[in-house]
């Protein structure tokens, strides 16, 4: 099996195209009009880069084919073994309109398996609407449970597609956190230290966030 179905990789290489066309405004000249910075896009937005890096994704191995049908169903089909996708239900869930009424699920051959005190988050690639579904969110404590060979994830597909799903399109990411115990404050307002704060995040026009607080994160 695991020969036919690649395994989960790096979140980092699936970055989509769209996002990598985005023109990089160069900051060494920067562009003033009416006294404001009009140089800044998302591409100097590292949140947004780290929910596009961050932990692993699970692609299709197998081209998906969708046919239109009516408000209630369509039909589908791959071009290989092993089997990648199934319907199991009708939602019983309130969802978008969108969406057919059918809770179709992945196949998922590979089982993550973590340390101890490790879970994983998982969820539809992050930032990732124009893929034609959409998969469900999910916690596995999978420093445990991780002896099934086959999971189910479940997802929805959207009810204006029609077409290819091409092999090698992200289905979900995976996010691994370890599991801690927390309890939350509501701490005093501090004036003078987000005063403090505000000042080194504002004094500069832009890259104060990257340079100051940002921190790489690495996933192999």
């Amino acid at each position: 099996m695991q020969e036919l179905v690649p395994c989960p990789k790096p979140a980092k290489t699936y970055v989509p195209e769209s996002y990598k066309k985005i023109k990089n405004n160069s900051l060494k000249n920067p562009i003033f009009e009416n006294y404001k910075f009009k140089g800044f896009n998302i591409k100097q937005c590292m949140p947004f880069l780290d929910s596009l890096t961050t932990g692993y994704i699970q692609e299709t191995w197998t081209d998906i084919y969708i046919e239109r049908g009516n408000d209630s169903h369509c039909t589908y089909m791959w071009s290989s073994a092993p089997k990648i996708m199934a319907d199991r239900s009708e939602v019983n869930r309130e969802i978008s309109n969108d969406f057919y009424p059918v809770e179709y699920i992945w196949m998922q051959p590979w089982k993550v398996k973590t340390e101890k005190n490790y879970s994983c988050l998982i969820v539809h690639p992050l930032n990732r609407d124009d893929l034609p579904f959409h998969t469900l969110s999910g916690v596995i404590d999978s420093d445990k449970y991780h002896h099934i060979a086959f999971g189910q994830l479940p997802f929805y597909l959207k009810k204006d597609f029609q077409g290819l799903i091409p092999a090698g399109t992200p289905m979900f990411q995976i996010i691994p956190f370890k599991r801690e115990n927390w309890s939350s404050t509501v701490l005093d307002y501090d004036e003078k230290n987000q005063r403090l704060l505000n000042n080194e995040m504002f004094k500069h026009f832009f890259g104060a966030y990257k340079n100051k607080f940002w921190q790489a994160k690495k996933f192999d």
